[in-house]
């Protein structure tokens, strides 16, 4: 979509409306769940309703909840019983979202958590693609899908590989909606995805701290300081880069979800996000979805893992279809050494910090005055961790020149030859094929589940070779 405004803050308009329906409309959610559940409906509606042009179930969705969303603000009274009535009086209409748990938005820690959330938005205008070949990966995944308008068959024509989906779809899906919305690159509309990513699991996690009864300004300080203590990104390497922070968000909230109510609502909601979450990134969910098993022992949670396995299946299927034995024994034995220390690093350290909060002193003016200083360290730090991921990530300005400029000029279907450190971005920022010379040839980055494919697939002949701007006439 056209716009007047500058990518970045029609990005940001088009991510608010992303985040706040259709989650607005469930009038019981508390508001740390909101965004989650937009985000979940969003990710999930890509599989369940394919049959039309992604960018007219866009519209048409969010112009459909937003008209619902209107009647929010309409005024609420109860209709007065008839003369003579001697029943039960009518409860009082429900205007907004209970909070269970949560403190309201408006309550200093609600503030200051969900200040960092928006916060980690602020590199945006600074940033021009996530750092990494996976993203790069993702990058291109959600080029295809802006340029199919709905879900590709397969990578053809950027990547000779398929089913399109195989790997992790969220981050991509949510991706392509932004930059449809916007007319953000996709490789910003990817930056801004993760960041908003991050800024969820800022929220999950004080979401799912509260519901386990842990004073709402102990679990503020808990979230942020026990985040920015953690070793990042290292502490979710072992299951890959963008996907996991997006799941991890989802499942943290739907703990929240299933810790702090009863209802079967509140099930199904959950259920609703460790869908989604299986989208994101299916192993790091399962592993999820066994801890709560381990914890909670409640009928709720055989609802919830029932719809999050109905609505996940569509979106799995890929996966299915390509996943072949050696590559799953691939999967489970490609963790590192030094993964597995940060992820135990990062859950020792998230618990020691949640046992400081805990044992704080809450009419300690000191207490305060720590917990003041620790919150603010916290989420300086935070902001420092992500911004620095992101900014030590980025290509030299005359790579990036140099792909721009082929993304212009050349041809639609051509194959470009590359240098290895180069060779990811080719399809991702250029959306050309990467081609080379011979079967040394350097190959973009794919997911283990994706290997056998590429390994299978013939080099694209090259048709044209990346040359620096300079080095033009």
């Amino acid at each position: 979509m056209s716009s007047t405004l500058p990518p970045e803050a029609a990005g940001l308009l088009a991510l608010g409306a992303l985040l706040l329906l259709p989650g607005l409309l469930v009038v019981r959610a508390p508001w740390t769940a909101v965004p989650a559940l937009s985000l979940a409906f969003w990710t999930l509606s890509w599989w369940w309703l394919p049959f039309a042009a992604r960018s007219r179930v866009l519209l048409a969705a969010l112009a459909f909840f937003s008209v619902l969303a209107l009647l929010r603000f309409l005024p609420k009274h109860t209709v007065a019983p008839p003369p003579g009535y001697t029943g039960p009086v009518p409860s009082p209409p429900v205007t907004g979202p209970t909070t269970g748990d949560v403190p309201r938005l408006r309550s200093a820690p609600s503030l200051a958590v969900g200040g960092v959330a928006l916060a980690l938005l602020v590199p945006l205008p600074f940033e021009r693609h996530a750092p990494g070949p996976e993203m790069a990966f993702h990058t291109t995944s959600a080029r295809l899908a802006l340029w199919r308008d709905g879900a590709p068959a397969t990578y053809e024509p950027l990547l000779p590989v398929g089913p399109f989906g195989a790997h992790s779809p969220a981050v991509p899906m949510l991706a392509g909606d932004l930059a449809r919305l916007a007319g953000l690159d996709p490789a910003r509309a990817v930056v801004l995805t993760t960041l908003v990513s991050h800024g969820l699991l800022v929220i999950g996690l004080y979401a799912l701290l509260c519901a386990t009864a842990l004073r709402p300004s102990a679990a503020a300080l808990a979230a942020l300081v026990g985040l920015a203590v953690t070793p990042w990104p290292g502490v979710l390497a072992m299951w890959g880069a963008g996907g996991p922070t997006l799941a991890l968000a989802f499942c943290l909230s739907a703990a929240a979800l299933l810790l702090a109510h009863t209802s079967r609502p509140s099930a199904v909601a959950a259920g609703m996000l460790l869908g989604a979450a299986a989208l994101a990134q299916p192993l790091l969910t399962l592993a999820m979805v066994i801890a709560l098993a381990v914890m909670i022992r409640r009928q709720r949670l055989a609802l919830a893992f029932g719809v999050a396995a109905v609505l996940a299946t569509p979106g799995l299927l890929p996966l299915a279809r390509a996943l072949s034995v050696s590559e799953a024994l691939g999967v489970l034995g490609s963790p590192r050494p030094q993964e597995l220390v940060d992820l135990f690093t990062g859950l020792v350290l998230v618990t020691l910090v949640v046992l400081l909060a805990r044992g704080l002193r809450e009419g300690s003016r000191l207490s305060r005055t720590l917990a003041m200083v620790l919150v603010v360290t916290g989420a300086v730090v935070l902001f420092v961790q992500v911004h620095g991921w992101l900014a030590g990530g980025q290509m030299d300005p005359e790579s990036r020149l140099a792909l721009s400029h082929l993304a212009e000029a050349g041809r639609p279907l051509e194959a470009v030859c590359a240098p290895e450190a180069l060779v990811d971005w080719v399809p991702a920022l250029a959306g050309r094929a990467a081609g080379g010379w011979g079967a040394e040839a350097p190959r973009p980055w794919v997911p283990h589940v994706l290997r056998e494919e590429i390994a299978g697939s013939p080099v694209p002949t090259c048709t044209k070779k990346l040359d620096r701007p300079s080095s033009q006439p």
